[in-house]
């Protein structure tokens, strides 16, 4: 009976594995800057900003590129005005699978929708940048592999989105550079190092920026960030980044827009390591990262002066008429054929083996405070519970006891950090 549950164990993984039409799938993500979604502020009100105007300006951007994962700036803090956008201009001409992250922040704040056709919001927080009445938003996705319910593996994706301090003066600078700093610790406090991405207005006019270095090379490298087009250099007013300068798309400043025509690259998605060497299941796509409605031919001009060979003409109006900024996209290649759940984020616990027999091995950070654990069936019953006490040694064992061949789920609580859980294969 033994050899019979092993063979049927491994006739199931060989069909969710290595299954070659079960193999990948795309995602794709787009960063924007929304200028004042919904707010009545400067020089931006319903008469100039209309958000009815602006929800038909972003069901043109839809049309053309629809993303799953949508992050964006400056929207109206108000929970209202977040919904509003997510049913008149995402969940609409046919579309009905977006939903949004949960509410945060006030005066301009950041969000995130997500198509939930592909996706999950597994958990969010926020960190709070001081005088600047913007936050930095952490969420953490999972993809809804076909057989997830099956007990298929999943992918992990962490993301923080962010609007960093605008300005060219050099207390604007220091600002940027210290909620760089702060986000960053952040990350190091919960271990977020693999399959992160980090997109916002970063506000930032050249690579050499403290705020920037803070991003790429901080003091523990695992946690850099890396550019996908790997185009680091002074981006402000600089013909040679003219094909991924993101603003502005105005010449003037009128009604509400910000003039200068397109000659700074505010609006980024970055990436970790492990997104462009596919270590955890996920991969940024080489060639992927694109700004929407830039040809490279407008620098120091408006979007709309002239001829735009590379974008329908309704799109680059519609970009024009939104926003001052235009939005970034890069796609992401989700690999299906996973080893194991795991949050991906380094918490500072790995999974060692799988499948396993007798024992479950957990290779454990030494500092890390002792933790529950909850190993789950996959009908969802707890079958197994206890405490890991990682000052033991960095190897920790958790017997199974006399648990019945299957696929098993581990959960673990570890203090300040988001739960993480393992698909355990029992043989």
């Amino acid at each position: 009976m033994h050899n019979l549950k092993k063979l049927n164990l491994l006739f199931f993984l060989s069909i969710v594995f290595l299954d070659p039409l079960k193999a990948q799938d795309t995602l794709r993500v787009m960063q924007y800057n929304l200028l004042n979604y919904g707010k009545d502020v400067y020089s931006c009100d319903q008469q100039t900003n209309n958000r009815d105007d602006k929800n038909g300006y972003l069901k043109i951007l839809f049309g053309y590129y629809e993303p799953d994962i949508f992050t964006v700036n400056e929207m109206d803090g108000d929970e209202a005005d977040v919904k509003y956008l997510l049913d008149n201009a995402l969940n609409a001409d046919g579309r009905t699978q977006f939903a949004q992250a949960e509410y945060s922040g006030s005066y301009l704040i950041n969000m995130l929708y997500y198509n939930t056709d592909k996706l999950a919001l597994k958990w969010q927080d926020h960190l709070v940048l001081g005088t600047n009445e913007r936050d930095a938003n952490y969420y953490r996705l999972y993809y809804k592999s076909p057989d997830l319910a099956g007990g298929a593996d999943t992918v992990f994706i962490n993301y923080v989105v962010v609007h960093l301090k605008a300005g060219s003066e050099t207390a604007d600078i220091s600002t940027r550079a210290t909620e760089a700093q702060n986000i960053m610790a952040e990350l190091e406090r919960m271990g977020w190092n693999g399959n992160v991405i980090f997109s916002g207005d970063c506000n930032l006019y050249n690579s050499d920026e403290q705020a920037f270095r803070n991003l790429v090379a901080p003091s523990d490298v695992s946690y850099s960030f890396y550019d996908p087009p790997g185009r680091e250099g002074n981006w402000h007013n600089n013909s040679t980044f003219a094909d991924i300068h993101t603003q502005s798309t105005h010449t003037s400043t009128t009604g509400c827009a910000s003039g200068g025509g397109m000659d700074d690259r505010f609006d980024f998605i970055l990436v970790q390591e492990d997104l462009l060497n596919n270590t955890n299941n996920l991969s940024y796509k080489e060639g992927s990262y694109r700004t929407i409605g830039q040809d490279g031919q407008h620098f120091n001009k408006s979007l709309i002066d002239g001829s735009n060979a590379d974008y329908p003409q309704d799109l680059v109006t519609a970009l024009y008429n939104n926003s001052d900024h235009l939005p970034v996209t890069m796609q992401l290649i989700v690999d299906q054929a996973a080893t194991g759940i795991n949050d991906i984020a380094d918490t500072g616990v790995r999974l060692l083996g799988n499948p396993v027999s007798d024992i479950i091995k957990l290779e454990v950070q030494a500092q890390l405070p002792k933790f529950g654990y909850q190993l789950f069936s996959i009908s969802g019953n707890t079958v197994k519970s206890g405490m890991v006490y990682p000052s033991r040694g960095t190897i920790v064992d958790i017997p199974t006891g006399k648990l019945p061949a299957g696929i098993y789920l581990l959960k673990l609580k570890i203090a300040n950090r988001a739960p993480v859980t393992f698909k355990v294969i029992l043989q």
